[in-house]
């Protein structure tokens, strides 16, 4: 009887093992699909930004008449916008799977604030010289 009792917490011990390791395996998984894309995001804001700026550059130097190019300047704001705020959800994913991950006892897996994605997000601001 204690054999069997002995066998059974054995076997529990193995699931649990097995539940951690699996547990591991999808946030191993979820991190190595979500990054690139957490990057291409960020890369796509800051690229979208620069090229407002390029376009409103070249629009003076070129010495167009204001009102020309005007709508397609909009549009390419409004979707520089767009993607500065698909930037901001991504952010606020990352600090939901690092929460996830942390409440699976996994934060070494790297969503933790280790992840260097993170610990951007968490320094504090810099200040201007004297």
């Amino acid at each position: 009887m204690t054999r069997n009792l002995a066998g059974k917490r054995l076997l529990k011990m193995s699931a649990t093992r097995l539940n951690v390791v699996a547990r591991r395996d999808l946030v191993q998984a979820v991190r190595s699909a979500f990054v690139p894309v957490e990057h291409a995001t960020m890369k796509g804001a800051a690229d979208a930004q620069r090229l407002v700026g390029f376009l409103i550059d070249q629009h003076r130097e070129a010495a167009l008449p204001l009102d020309v190019g005007g709508e397609v300047l909009a549009s390419i704001n409004e979707a520089a916008q767009l993607l500065f705020a698909s930037r901001e959800k991504m952010v606020s994913a990352h600090l939901a799977l690092q929460a996830v991950a942390a409440e699976l006892g996994l934060n070494e897996v790297g969503f933790s604030p280790d992840c260097p994605a993170y610990a951007a997000h968490e320094r504090p601001p810099l200040t201007a010289a004297a």
